[in-house]
């Protein structure tokens, strides 16, 4: 009996046949639009790491369940491959800041699809208060607002 070959064939836990049942879990279409842009898996390149055993299609899906949700790594559903794994790539991408990459790729193609430039012209920055400062202010203006006015005499 010959084994399946290819890099779906050394996905040993299950997770492709998975059927969607959350309401976080990634279409087809969606997975279509972000699989090219998510960076090859590590034994394909020249790192030499061991083959990956969980779809990273699977990967996204539980990320985007404990966001969505608010969970806790640990309570992560069991249809899902194990915390600790989807744990570390979520610290591997944002460590070599593929989610950052992703989300500018993917911003870049939606205002290219709207008709708009793939950069923003223009931009809003807030400079941050301190709290200290601005609890100065306040107490000052108080201060000023409290203080009696001297009455000039004509």
């Amino acid at each position: 009996m010959s084994r399946p070959r290819g890099p779906r064939a050394r996905l040993v836990c299950g997770c492709l046949t998975r059927p969607r049942r959350y309401p976080s879990d990634l279409t087809d279409a969606q997975w279509a639009v972000l699989e090219p842009l998510l960076p090859a898996p590590s034994w394909q390149r020249s790192t030499g790491r061991r083959p990956e055993q969980h779809s990273r299609r699977q990967i996204i899906n539980a990320l985007f369940y404990l966001v969505d949700n608010g969970i806790k790594w640990r309570a992560m559903p069991a249809d899902f491959p194990p915390w600790r794994t989807v744990y570390g790539y979520f610290i591997r991408w944002s460590d070599n800041l593929t989610t950052v990459g992703l989300t500018h790729r993917l911003r870049a193609s939606l205002r290219a699809a709207l008709g708009r430039r793939a950069q923003p012209s223009a931009g809003c920055i807030r400079r941050p208060v301190s709290p200290r400062v601005s609890r100065r202010r306040r107490t000052a203006r108080h201060q000023r607002l409290r203080q009696p006015q001297a009455r000039q005499r004509s």
